[in-house]
């Protein structure tokens, strides 16, 4: 109710364009690694925000917040581990 021009444009500028220039920069990176490595890359985001939230802004997880970013690693780790065995079991 009370945000004016600058207000509106520094919304707009952070809504549009970095919101285009990360999708751009992710199907830039699609079309030089695979798939399959991006979408590893793009589940790794919420933890990768929450470490630099920690860094920069000094912000602390909940318990929660730890427990999910684990998971997340974990299963990235675990899909990694799987894509690595299948790569292998192809070439022999």
């Amino acid at each position: 109710s009370g945000a004016d021009a600058k207000v509106w444009g520094i919304i707009l500028y952070l809504a549009i364009l970095c919101t285009f220039l990360g999708y751009l920069m992710q199907n830039l990176a699609l079309t030089g690694i695979s798939e399959r490595s991006v979408s590893l890359i793009q589940s790794l985001c919420p933890v990768m925000t929450a470490v630099f939230s920690l860094i920069i802004l000094g912000e602390r997880l909940s318990t929660a917040g730890i427990i999910g970013a684990a998971i997340i690693i974990l299963c990235s780790l675990s899909e990694a581990w799987n894509w690595k065995n299948s790569s292998n079991d192809q070439e022999e």
